[in-house]
């Protein structure tokens, strides 16, 4: 995935790209189901958005189609 790793607190954060290669939606469509509480939100760090690997498994996991 990434290059490098951000690790806080012993959680594997993720960075935007690595969340969008891994749940196979476009940025737009992240942030519109964020806006109607439909998808993970992020940890604001600075000026970057980070979202813990655990709660992007799970939203993959809840929404896999089967």
């Amino acid at each position: 995935m990434g290059k490098f790793e951000i690790v806080i607190n012993g959680e594997r954060y993720l960075l935007l790209p690595e969340v969008l290669e891994i749940v196979g939606l476009k940025q737009s469509t992240v942030y519109e189901k964020m806006r109607y509480n439909c998808f993970p939100k992020p940890l604001k760090a600075d000026i970057r958005s980070l979202w813990k690997l655990s709660d992007i498994d799970e939203y993959v996991g809840k929404n896999r189609k089967e």
